[in-house]
């Protein structure tokens, strides 16, 4: 019933380690819910003016969510909150089209975001959540890039992302 609204898409949902569900809508927002606890109505958070093609947790207090409004939106749960919720702190612009994947990483208070988009590009966008800016872009010509994803290297500085159009995978490494 919950999933009833929900856009179609596999990547619109994320199950956070803290328990919450991030659900995109395709009535642009972003559905929180705690299946853990029935008393616990879920919570809309608006914020996007198009279907939310994906969400992904970074941490309990972070959320990143991809649009076809052409945004990545940044969403933070105010300090000490236990209720689901979260406050879209920004919506970052650039995609030319619609944002189909994204990603992120967190490490103290920097983070990390991949956004994979239908323009043919995969941008990469850094800081302290409320601050973030775009550092790279990776365009991949008419190919679309359908996923996204960031793992730390252990023991280095350096970042691996992967991307999916067909069986193989094209590596791309940066340095942070």
């Amino acid at each position: 019933m919950l999933f009833a609204g929900c856009s179609k898409t596999p990547s619109a949902a994320d199950w956070g380690a803290h328990g919450l569900v991030a659900m995109g809508s395709g009535a642009n927002s972003i559905v929180l819910w705690q299946p853990q606890d029935s008393n616990v109505v879920p919570t809309a958070l608006q914020g996007h003016t198009a279907r939310v093609n994906a969400v992904r947790w970074s941490n309990p207090s972070v959320l990143v969510s991809g649009s076809a409004d052409h945004s990545v939106g940044v969403w933070l749960r105010a300090d000490g909150d236990t209720a689901p919720s979260h406050t879209c702190s920004q919506l970052l612009k650039g995609h030319t089209g619609s944002v189909e994947a994204v990603t992120a990483l967190s490490s103290g208070s920097s983070l990390l975001i991949a956004s994979a988009g239908a323009d043919g590009t995969v941008r990469i966008w850094e800081g302290e959540p409320g601050d973030v800016e775009h550092v790279q872009t990776i365009s991949f010509g008419n190919k679309y890039p359908l996923s996204v994803a960031l793992c730390p290297l252990f023991e280095t500085s350096r970042k691996e992302m992967t991307r999916s159009k067909n069986p193989l995978f094209s590596l791309h490494f940066f340095l942070q």
